[in-house]
């Protein structure tokens, strides 16, 4: 149901691009919008989006001419530099040209895929606006540049210590994405990117080509890049399986180098890829160890059937002995008492606050998180991309039935969504609560999240239309009258400004309360945030386009030399 409704919010608002709705299409746009709404987790509706009338794009980002990210047939990417607390992000700027079913749909599943998606290996949205045949998507600004370009130009990362670390958060993310009912279909080395520099954390990004999917669904129309393709999207029948095919490719090019199949043009490699014609060459593979051989040819395997998924891949052989044991992982006793501690505060805030944090922390950027990363990256064993009961009982190693019935329930209130998995934004409200200091151009910005209305004050029915399905009528109604001074029903920026500083207050007086523990545990493993603000980064320009497939004349787009090598191709 929500992704139907969103489905037609997105159809109504590339109608009313090209001019205004009647006013009985543009209640029904409102409808569905608000339906939509009401049907998603809290974490998706802090995707804002914006219609062309409420709100544009300028009036809260400012977009430099000279700033231009790259380039495609789909629009262009940009840097887009917030006017209150000028944080740099991305902005891709998808042209609309049409309003047949098939591009709409297009559209949305690019949209809708990245507001359900909450994975620290998967590139984070942050806003939506809809202009005049435009559509603005803000997200994360990745200056790490790709990873195409590391595997293409360093020697020194093409080893397979370094290759099992990349496989390991890609096959982690799209693990992620098949869990949620989510295909890629466009997995290729230029579509992941380094976080901050070259070698630091991945980031999945693109995903124009995405698309939702239940169970082994069938998906027809051969899409992707050609040197990726698995052979059942060239035969144009696949499911999400093709995304490991895909993953095939990557692994076998990050220990060589190369490519597995290649040809004098598009329809040598495509006819190579259908035959199955690949190999292991000597003068690429003469050090590479038969264990990932054994990974690579897995992965590359015709019958969809006999692939690894990413499950099975995480659990390889060739992962798990080049990449550190998590057999048995604990923290140790103190840190176990202090994240414990922390998780207990959490669980003790009021339903405003645990809304307000989980905003917070939803805005928050990755170099303000990167350490919490790290936590949650060393209890989620399984690599899912979420923590579940076990996993954090087995971190906290836990000695009676009372510590697990009392660990039971901080897990359950860290829970928001009630999913019984603690989400990565849900983890970074919980652990950072007592470190997320707001100042109030972020207050703002937090307001203006839970304002859905636009009209400067809260009620009932906008705070339902952020938290949807996470929290119910009885609890939305708690939630304003804490912090309703005058008894009206209604919060306006005052009256929030003067809860959240309130709270702000009680846990300075907590911390300070808890000084001893400042050095250890995890306010160790915790960065303070003083403000939600990060400094200056430096912006690698780029000007790439993805390879698309043209299913009429069964042909990529772009020209391929056909050679062996990786090859640098400015065009991606």
């Amino acid at each position: 149901m929500r992704r139907w409704f969103h489905a037609a919010a997105v159809y109504f608002e590339v109608i009313r691009s090209f001019g205004d709705l009647t006013p009985e299409l543009d209640t029904q746009r409102q409808r569905v919008r608000k339906l939509a709404r009401l049907c998603s987790h809290l974490h998706e509706n802090c995707v804002a989006e914006h219609d062309a009338v409420s709100r544009r794009v300028t009036d809260v980002y400012d977009l430099p001419a000279d700033r231009v990210l790259g380039r495609g047939s789909y629009g262009t990417v940009c840097l887009a530099i917030h006017r209150a607390t000028r944080e740099e992000f991305a902005c891709k700027v998808l042209s609309i040209n049409r309003v047949g079913p098939q591009y709409v749909d297009k559209l949305h599943a690019e949209i809708s895929s990245m507001r359900q998606l909450d994975h620290p290996n998967v590139l984070r949205l942050r806003e939506v606006f809809f202009g005049r045949r435009k559509i603005y998507l803000i997200m994360d600004l990745c200056t790490g540049g790709e990873l195409f370009e590391l595997v293409n130009t360093s020697i020194e990362h093409r080893s397979e210590k370094c290759a099992t670390c990349f496989m390991a958060e890609m096959l982690s993310a799209v693990q992620y994405l098949h869990d949620n009912g989510v295909v890629h279909r466009d997995l290729k080395l230029e579509n992941w990117l380094f976080e901050h520099r070259a070698g630091s954390h991945l980031k999945l990004i693109d995903f124009g080509l995405a698309r939702h999917f239940l169970g082994h669904e069938r998906i027809h129309g051969a899409v992707g890049s050609m040197y990726y393709v698995a052979p059942e999207v060239l035969r144009g029948s696949y499911d999400a399986r093709c995304d490991l095919w895909s993953l095939g490719v990557i692994a076998y090019m990050l220990v060589s180098g190369a490519p597995p199949f290649w040809g004098k043009d598009d329809r040598d490699i495509r006819r190579n890829i259908l035959a199955g014609r690949w190999e292991f060459p000597p003068q690429f593979f003469a050090g590479v160890s038969p264990v990932s051989k054994d990974f690579i040819a897995r992965l590359l395997t015709h019958d969809p059937d006999m692939r690894m998924s990413a499950s099975d891949a995480l659990v390889h052989p060739w992962l798990t002995t080049n990449l550190s044991s998590k057999d048995l992982r604990m923290l140790p006793r103190w840190q176990c008492d202090e994240l414990l501690g922390t998780l207990r505060g959490f669980a003790g805030t009021t339903p405003l606050q645990k809304v307000v944090l989980a905003v917070a922390a939803f805005h928050l950027t990755p170099p303000q998180v990167a350490n919490m990363r790290e936590l949650f990256a060393f209890i989620d064993v399984d690599r899912s991309g979420t923590i579940s009961f076990s996993e954090l009982a087995q971190a906290n190693n836990l000695r009676t039935e009372t510590d697990e019935c009392q660990l039971k329930e901080l897990f359950n209130a860290v829970d928001i969504s009630r999913s019984s998995q603690i989400n990565f934004t849900e983890f970074l409200a919980a652990t950072l609560w007592q470190r997320i200091q707001l100042d109030e151009k972020h207050v703002r910005h937090v307001f203006d999240t839970l304002d859905m209305n636009g009209n400067e004050r809260l009620n009932a029915a906008s705070i339902k239309s952020l938290v949807g399905i996470d929290y119910d009528d009885e609890e939305v109604d708690q939630l304003i009258a804490e912090a309703d001074s005058n008894g009206d029903g209604y919060l306006d920026y005052d009256d929030f400004l003067r809860a959240w500083r309130s709270t702000a207050l009680q846990t300075h007086h907590s911390l300070s309360q808890n000084h001893h523990m400042g050095l250890n545990g995890v306010a160790t493993v915790v960065h303070a945030i003083a403000h939600w603000r990060v400094p200056p980064r430096h912006v690698e320009l780029k000007n790439e386009r993805p390879l698309a497939f043209d299913e009429q004349v069964g042909a990529f787009d772009d020209q391929s030399d056909g050679g062996r090598g990786v090859h640098n191709n400015s065009n991606g």
